[in-house]
């Protein structure tokens, strides 16, 4: 995350204060970068967290975050694999809803709605190697 607010946005992190933007307050247009990880496939309003995040981020500012495609592919890897079958299950059976997943469409049209302006996708699957590590995709995972 820093290489990125460094090297890409050209951001020079002084500090950086970490706030539930759920919570409402006096933050208008408060903050140059909201990064959102692994939350909006949890929730079940979505278009209300963009809105919140549209609220908060100053104009011209940068929302980063990362969620999960809903395909069928992440159904079969993300659900089956990694929450259901015990004998390759890497996360508890529930934690994630396939119907919470989001198609980058979707994410794309509510990002416009309240004045954000989609910049690049990348997306990320498992790579077939020895070694643990991921290649581009759009299948499973996404990323603004």
């Amino acid at each position: 995350m820093r290489r990125i607010l460094i090297e890409e946005l050209r951001l020079a992190p002084v500090g950086l204060h970490v706030l539930d933007i759920g919570c409402g307050g006096g933050l208008l247009a408060s903050f140059d970068v909201v990064y959102c990880c692994d939350v909006l496939e949890h929730v079940n309003n979505v278009p209300q967290v963009i809105a919140e995040t549209a609220r908060v981020l100053r104009p011209g500012g940068t929302y980063l975050y990362d969620t999960i495609n809903r395909t069928l592919r992440s159904r079969w890897i993300v659900i089956k694999l990694l929450q259901e079958w015990r004998w390759t299950a890497l996360m508890p059976p529930g934690l994630h809803d396939w119907k919470l997943f989001i198609r980058p469409a979707e994410l794309q049209r509510e990002l416009v709605r309240h004045g954000l302006m989609p910049g690049g996708l990348t997306g990320l699957k498992p790579r077939r190697t020895r070694f643990a590590s991921f290649a581009p995709c759009t299948g499973v995972n996404e990323a603004f």
